[in-house]
């Protein structure tokens, strides 16, 4: 639920995260952070197939196609299960798995636990996206606030907060470097 504060502060939401929601950010992470070995592993797969189908059924392009296989599908297979198994791990996710606020500032984004208070500074954001039943705020390339859609009372709740988000890190000014 959105919830409009003091006049400092923005929207807020709280939530709690599922096993599910760890799991899925553990994907989500994973493809931003390995995308070159993804790349080559679903490349090898389509370099096999394509030989199947450019040459026939012939020995080379079964071989081909058989051998890309035997090397793609068990890639894709363990970078699933670093994702399933990083995120069922209850206490290595414990600060995940508990009920958070995370309220928008003028001056950033604040969330809030039974295990601190974490602030961000819109010039530390690296940009808002709204995707898979997510909002996400990220903060670095393999980092982010993962807020459900579900924990918006509304779809126009869920909008109004992606909106003040992206029209707050649009009128930050970036960070000296």
């Amino acid at each position: 639920m959105v919830e409009t504060g003091q006049p400092a502060m923005g929207p807020s939401v709280t939530y709690s995260n599922s096993r599910r929601d760890a799991v899925l950010y553990q994907w989500q992470m994973m493809f931003r952070s390995r995308p070159s070995q993804l790349a080559l592993a679903f490349g090898s797969l389509a370099v096999g197939l394509s030989a199947l189908v450019s040459m026939g059924p012939t020995f080379a392009a079964c071989l081909a196609t058989v051998v890309s296989v035997a090397l793609a599908i068990p890639a894709i297979l363990a970078l699933i299960a670093v994702a399933y198994l990083g995120g069922m791990s209850t206490r290595a996710n414990r600060a995940v798995l508990i009920r958070h606020t995370v309220t928008l500032t003028a001056g950033g984004v604040v969330e809030e636990s039974a295990y601190g208070r974490h602030e961000s500074y819109w010039t530390a954001v690296d940009g808002v996206l709204e995707s898979g039943g997510y909002v996400y705020i990220f903060t670095t390339q393999f980092s982010a606030y993962m807020i459900p859609a579900a924990a918006f009372g509304s779809l126009e709740q869920r909008q109004a907060f992606v909106a003040y988000a992206r029209q707050c890190l649009q009128q930050a000014s970036p960070a000296p470097r």
